[in-house]
C-alpha cells in the first residue's frame, strides 16, 4: 500500500485548481487538528502532506 493510500478511506472529495490549490472534504466522521473541521485548504503539496497526516476519526461521535 503507497503511503498516501491510507488516507483514501476518509477523504469525500478532493479538488485541485492552479490558482487556488487544495481542498480536501473529510467523510462524516473525520475530522482535522488543523481545521478542526472536514474542510482542509492548502496551497501546495507539501502543506497537504504535513496537513493531512492530522487527520483522524472524530472521538466526539
Amino acid at each position: 500500500m503507497a503511503s498516501s493510500e491510507k488516507y483514501y478511506d476518509m477523504i469525500e472529495d478532493m479538488s485541485y485548481s492552479k490558482e487556488e490549490g487544495y481542498f480536501i472534504y473529510l467523510k462524516d466522521g473525520f475530522i482535522n487538528d488543523v481545521t478542526g473541521s472536514r474542510s482542509i485548504h492548502c496551497e501546495k503539496t507539501s502543506e497537504v502532506r504535513r496537513v493531512i497526516g492530522k487527520t483522524h476519526k472524530n472521538k466526539r461521535l
